[in-house]
Parts: structure tokens; sequence; C-alpha cells
């Protein structure tokens, strides 16, 4: 066992971010409109954002295990939009947005569920 402070620990590298350091999550809706998906959210106001990542999932719900990113976008932007993820009439998709700060820590929105009509 070592104490406190031992030189070993400290060279051993955090396990979870450093307390305060997650990002507040944003709050994201879509729509689709033919085969054309647009996502929004609330743009963060925190000054360390590195960019929004744009990540989807196939159903049958939302499973981070399994999620792909589908775009980065850099701070100031607050929608994306994309016409070849649902091509296939009754085709289905999950969507989150996660607010990634300067040094990576991230935290994932609400999921939203976008049918092809």
């Amino acid at each position: 066992k070592y104490a406190a402070g031992a030189p070993l620990l400290l060279s051993l590298p955090a396990v979870t971010p450093a307390r305060g350091s997650t990002p507040p999550a944003t709050v994201l809706s879509g729509s689709i409109s033919g085969d054309t998906i647009t996502l929004g959210w609330i743009a963060p106001t925190i000054p360390n954002l590195k960019h929004i990542s744009i990540r989807a999932c196939d159903p049958p719900r939302y499973n981070s295990a399994f999620e792909s990113v589908i775009a980065t976008i850099p701070p100031g932007t607050n929608t994306y939009t994309n016409n070849t993820l649902l091509t296939v009439p009754g085709a289905i998709k999950f969507f989150k947005a996660y607010v990634v700060t300067l040094d990576d820590n991230e935290k994932g929105s609400n999921s939203v569920k976008i049918t092809h009509a």
C-alpha cells in the first residue's frame, strides 16, 4: 500500500476526469424532410468547447457501445444536415450530440429517434 502523494501514485494517469470538468449536456432535436435529416441543439456557452460530436446508432434503441461518429461540428454551429443516412422508407436511426471540451471530456445529449416516412 502506498501513501497518498507517493511518486508512484502521482505517476499514474487519472482513471476519471477531474472533478467539475465534465461539460453540461445539450438538448438535441431532429426532423426529416424527404431524405434529409436535420439535427439542432442548444449551443453550449462554455469557454473550453472543442466541438460537438454527432453520433448515430441503429435500432432498437440508442446504445453508446454501438454508436458511430458521423460528424464533428465546430463551436458556433448548432445544426447538422445529412441526406445519405436515411434514404429508405421505414429506416430508423438514433442520434446524440456530445459536447466535447478542449481536454476531451464529453457529455451526451438526449437521444433522438428519426424514422424515414
